[in-house]
């Protein structure tokens, strides 16, 4: 059956959904970060679900620049006059704004620190705008390869980045051993974008959705029992090895999450009437990820007046109304840079 949305209105949606999946990752991070002492409490056990959930979404922000990215012709210069300029102007504008929301120190501290950002973030969540970096350096080569391969070949890469980069380093901590084997000239994020290249030109059956809920469900569950068998045995500290975004469990449940969103938001027609509210908010989605931790700072710290943390009320509710509000927040302070030239640039 042909998608109702064929303008690519599902890769819009399914960005507004990854932006609140990496808002829910910050907000339950206090809530599983707390010792379990004699056993983990009803409030981790919710907080680990939405975390496990919701640690797809960078995930899709990489895939969906493997879907959009990956096809396209162009030379290395407008490449990259395209792109670079979008990520270095955010970096350094989000680095100084960081430094001085954190009270880094006098003039002399916040120049270091600066200068130490052109190799390491400056600020946690600030670590996307270098991998994403690192990525777009290599995009150029990247698409002569997709340009010149088969469906075969592509999914060979898959295998072979899964491999390297989520079974070796498995199997080294399950059996202490170091491996020779050296497969490091295909690592990091690399895998996920042509992923994203190549399940985003797939239409799937009714049959494959259903199975890849299944899918995505077990992943999610081998997620939080896996992250809480290896923080009892780190005595009640999180370890957070299952929720790594280069696990197997995360990658194969992020690969799963994609396909799920896609195949919905192709064949839903009520989102049709709404498709300008959708492209204004997944166009500022980056804004919202780089102003979002500020507001998390706001509520957790009362500086509105009032505390609203996952510790308000109960964790069930009060994660998922934590998250809206936030987006909320940064999706409004975001619309109000864009009216100003100046600002503009850096959302």
């Amino acid at each position: 059956m042909r998608p109702v949305n064929s303008d690519f209105l599902w890769v819009d949606l399914t960005r507004i959904v990854a932006t609140f999946f990496i808002i829910m990752v910050h907000v339950c991070s206090s809530t599983i970060n707390q010792e379990m002492g004699g056993g983990a409490p009803l409030d981790w056990w919710v907080g680990a679900i939405y975390a496990s959930i919701s640690r797809a979404g960078v995930p899709l922000f990489f895939m969906l620049s493997g879907f959009l990215l990956l096809s396209k012709k162009e030379s290395l210069t407008v490449f990259f006059s395209k792109r670079m300029g979008k990520i270095l102007i955010p970096l350094l504008s989000w680095s100084i704004v960081y430094l001085l929301w954190s009270g880094s120190g006098g003039i002399t501290d916040v120049g270091l620190s600066l200068i130490s950002a052109t190799l390491s973030p400056v600020h946690f969540h600030l670590w996307y705008l270098y991998a994403i970096s690192g990525i777009y350096l290599f995009i150029p080569i990247l698409r002569v390869f997709i340009g010149h391969t088969t469906r075969k070949m592509s999914a060979y890469f898959i295998c072979l980045w899964f491999v390297a980069i989520a079974l070796v380093p498995l199997l080294e901590k399950l059996l202490h051993v170091s491996s020779a084997l050296d497969l490091n000239m295909i690592s990091g994020y690399i895998g996920y974008l042509v992923i994203g290249y190549v399940l985003g030109g797939i239409t799937f059956s009714r049959k494959f959705f259903i199975m890849f809920i299944l899918l995505a469900l077990l992943m999610i569950a081998v997620t939080v029992m896996g992250t809480f068998v290896l923080t009892v045995s780190n005595d009640g500290s999180l370890k957070r090895s299952f929720l790594n975004y280069l696990s197997p469990n995360v990658i194969v449940g992020s690969a799963s999450i994609f396909i799920i969103l896609k195949y919905c938001f192709e064949h839903a027609v009520c989102f049709n009437p709404y498709k300008n509210a959708i492209k204004l908010l997944s166009s500022s989605c980056f804004g919202i990820y780089l102003v979002h931790i500020i507001y998390l700072d706001i509520l957790y710290n009362g500086l509105l007046g009032f505390v609203l943390s996952p510790e308000t009320f109960s964790v069930l509710s009060s994660i998922p109304v934590l998250v809206i509000v936030i987006f909320i927040m940064s999706f409004f302070t975001v619309v109000l840079f864009r009216k100003i030239s100046l600002l503009s640039k850096v959302v």
